[in-house]
């Protein structure tokens, strides 16, 4: 790589190689301890040298409000390369076009100039605001993206960037909670220069991917909204979908999960990891998977003050008293989910609960155990 270095008091030209050592780099890298705008400009700004990727005076600030490294630089008159090196090394390091190893960034000032460095490690595109218009999009959203509030032009997480250099910037997120929404474009984190006119609507659903553009070559502002769709045609689109592959024609709630998908056994009680209750309103936590209704038990009769789901609901049945009604309710709430049958097994009850259906002390006994 060759780098060259000009000044306007300087009358030598200075050819400079850097020899960087080649990696192979995954589409994502661990976030950084450190980024340094390492380059021919940093014996100006307090280095002992250039192309030094360890030098502290040359460090951008990582922005936890903004999840962007920056750092303002005043930088005297003169023609300059730099990268953005990562974790003071060049064994991660980031060119033109945001490029691994890439090509130098140059840039030119007529006179000394504050001059503010990007670096975006979630796109690895590092910049500085001679080369690039600095492009947001503040709104009615920000806030949902992690912004302290709404139509802050500072506020990076709305950045437009232009790895390609082609003039067209662009924001996309599939982060926005679905809603009715509005933004307008802003250069150089202020709202002094601000396109178009008017606020620029749009309306996405959860999940949906919302792309902002900016063309510098006419100041043109473009929103577009991809839909994900609703793969199971539930009724309900994917990003607002936390049961998928619902099974055609089932009623699902407002979560997009059914019966099936929430209470897998029917008894009226959700499966212990359904994300929803479902269009029929499960409770409670099912302690007894696989319950089957109306169950097997009693295997002769249903005795007096026995109980047992004999029928198609989550009420427990009985046999009362002559003249007295049974004294006592149970359903599949208060069993979590449990048939006679299954607190027979869990219990260890003898033969004639089986035969005649769980007394009411087993029953007491069993929605009495803590789970």
């Amino acid at each position: 790589m060759t780098v060259m270095k000009s000044k306007l008091l300087s009358v030598v030209i200075t050819m400079l190689t850097i020899c960087i050592p080649t990696k192979l780099w995954s589409a994502h890298t661990l976030n950084p301890t450190s980024v340094t705008i390492a380059g021919n400009l940093q014996d100006e700004l307090g280095c002992p040298g250039d192309w030094q990727p360890d030098c502290a005076a040359t460090h951008l600030a990582f922005d936890a409000n903004d999840t962007i490294w920056q750092g303002i630089f005043n930088i005297p008159a003169g023609s300059y390369e730099y990268k953005a090196a990562l974790n003071d090394s060049w064994d991660e390091n980031y060119g033109a076009n945001a490029q691994p190893n890439g090509a130098n960034i140059p840039f030119n000032l007529g006179a000394a100039t504050n001059v503010k460095f990007y670096y975006s490690h979630e796109t690895h595109w590092i910049t500085d605001n001679v080369n690039s218009v600095i492009a947001t999009a503040p709104g009615s959203f920000q806030s949902e993206l992690g912004c302290p509030g709404d139509w802050q032009p500072d506020c990076l997480r709305s950045w437009l960037q232009d790895p390609d250099g082609d003039g067209v910037y662009e924001f996309s997120t599939d982060a926005i909670p679905g809603g009715s929404y509005e933004f307008k474009v802003a250069l150089n984190e202020a709202w002094d220069t601000s396109f178009p006119a008017s606020n620029v609507p749009f309306t996405s659903n959860t999940g949906d991917t919302v792309t902002i553009t900016y063309d510098t070559s006419d100041n043109s502002v473009d929103v577009t909204v991809t839909t994900l769709g609703d793969d199971d045609s539930d009724g309900v689109l994917n990003g607002d979908d936390l049961c998928p592959d619902t099974a055609p024609g089932d009623p699902v709630d407002a979560a997009g999960c059914s019966d099936a998908q929430v209470d897998g056994d029917g008894d009226g009680v959700c499966n212990d990891d359904a994300v929803s209750d479902g269009p029929s309103a499960c409770v409670g936590i099912d302690a007894c998977p696989g319950t089957v209704i109306p169950e097997a038990v009693p295997t002769v009769k249903l005795g007096t003050n026995r109980w047992a789901l004999v029928d198609d609901d989550f009420e427990f049945d009985t046999t009362a008293p002559k003249g007295k009604g049974p004294g006592r309710s149970y359903s599949t709430a208060d069993t979590d989910g449990c048939s006679c049958e299954q607190i027979i097994s869990a219990l260890d009850l003898g033969k004639g609960h089986e035969k005649f259906g769980c007394s009411i002390s087993a029953m007491d006994e069993w929605v009495a155990l803590p789970r």
